[in-house]
């Protein structure tokens, strides 16, 4: 296993208390999003009501699908990115992870103590790697995951263990990663049995699990198999046939920030306007179109039964770089024109102050603040400059804000959308609030 977190290696398959966690989040230094707590009930994942005891995708009185109070069109449906969030009452002011309404707004353990914009109690399980060709430079990733997680720790099952119901059931949330060593173990076989395959379809479809699947992590198509078989029956997967070597979407990276957001009504990309990627695999299926580039389809998500699933091209969205908002390795873009907006703005206020200093040009007049001046011109002249460079120097710094912004936010997102109804769902911080570790 090439984790890279110590944090994420110790959250393997064994279940660990919640308090214990956290005691080894402190001594690993990293600060967990809020206080420890009550761990979450680990049962199956039916849409429930405040006592958490409906039957899996109905309303709990005989009636269909639970309103999703984060979809598009639903009673209660969220605000646009950046403005005041949700409009379900208290939303996240619950503090304990219990499996029920405790403050009777309908969601299931809204609980975000930390206010970070992922549930506390939120049961997600990553399987695989996080680790590919592109390097093990993904701490922020799985620091921010690790910390935004709360009380709830991490599950991790190695691609080559199996995969089971009973594992399965203690998540809401599957993060498919690397499965190249699966692939290796497999060889030409399938790399799923028929039991693995069955217990990932009845925890999408029956259970009410969702999942998002990650593509790209070698140059090796043999090595992105395993996951486009695991997607077999739920009406998505990989273009493995018509793509050769590493995949497609490389130029002027790495990342390349790809502004095709094919549908930005859709929850997953509320707020997002860039996703960085680089050599991934396009991706197939019947779901609604997230992303493209180039020509291809690089993100699709879809219901399917009461679960729901994302399959993903590409697995940059876990690298540093693209947590950092880099753009072809420049680590700072508006390190330039920001220096120049410094220096200008300096410039400009020292001959202004030499200007005021000046005598008037016509000497009747004795005010120095108001008579006219034969440096006033000059002065002006560089305070318009400053103003200029001050501008663009905003602009780009905005821009900075939005793509280091835009891969939590683009997670945060997708875990959201993801989860279950009305469960653990919490208001996602406005523009310039997303903790990026």
């Amino acid at each position: 296993m090439r984790f890279s977190s110590s944090l994420f290696r110790l959250a393997h398959t064994a279940e660990i208390s919640a308090a214990s966690w956290s005691t080894l989040a402190v001594m690993s230094g990293v600060l967990l999003g809020c206080s420890s707590g009550s761990e979450a009930t680990q049962g199956g994942l039916a849409t429930r009501d405040g006592d958490g005891n409906v039957a899996p995708g109905t309303d709990g009185n005989g009636g269909g699908l639970i309103d999703d109070p984060f979809e598009p069109g639903s009673p209660v449906s969220p605000s646009p990115a950046g403005t005041d969030g949700p409009s379900v009452p208290n939303l996240g002011g619950e503090t304990v992870c219990d499996d029920k309404d405790d403050n009777g707004n309908g969601i299931i353990d809204d609980v975000d103590v930390g206010k970070d914009g992922l549930c506390d109690c939120i049961r997600i399980g990553f399987f695989g790697e996080v680790a590919s060709d592109a390097g093990s430079a993904t701490d922020s990733f799985e620091a921010w995951l690790t910390a935004r997680s709360g009380q709830i720790p991490i599950q991790h099952l190695d691609a080559t263990e199996t995969l089971t119901a009973a594992w399965l059931s203690q998540l809401q949330v599957l993060i498919v990663g690397g499965l190249q060593d699966r692939a290796a173990q497999a060889g030409n076989d399938a790399a799923f049995s028929t039991a693995e395959i069955a217990a990932f379809d009845d925890w999408i479809q029956n259970q009410g699990g969702g999942v998002i699947t990650l593509s790209g992590y070698t140059a090796t198509i043999r090595d992105a198999a395993p996951v486009a078989e695991l997607l077999q029956n739920t009406g998505l997967g990989y273009d493995l046939s018509s793509v050769t070597g590493a995949g497609v979407i490389s130029e002027n990276g790495p990342p390349v920030w790809l502004t095709g957001i094919a549908t930005p009504t859709h929850p997953i990309v509320d707020g997002v306007k860039e996703i960085g990627v680089f050599y991934g695999y396009p991706v197939t299926g019947d779901g609604t179109t997230i992303l493209t580039g180039e020509g291809y389809t690089l993100g699709v998500a879809k219901e399917w039964n009461v679960g729901r699933v994302f399959a993903f091209a590409d697995e940059w969205i876990t690298q540093d770089a693209t947590w950092a908002g880099l753009r072809n390795g420049q680590q700072n873009p508006c390190q330039q024109p920001c220096n120049e907006q410094e220096n200008i703005c300096r410039i400009a206020e020292e001959q202004c102050e030499q200007c005021e200093a000046q005598p008037c040009s016509d000497p009747n007049e004795t005010d120095l603040t108001t008579c006219t001046k034969g440096c006033q011109p000059s002065c002006e002249s560089e305070r318009e400059r400053c103003a200029t460079y001050t501008s663009q120097c905003e602009t780009c710094s905005a821009e900075v804000i939005d793509r280091e912004e835009a891969t939590p936010r683009l997670w945060l997102n997708t875990i959201r959308w993801l989860t279950p109804a009305n469960e653990c769902k919490v208001a996602i911080p406005p523009r310039g609030g997303i903790q990026i570790r």
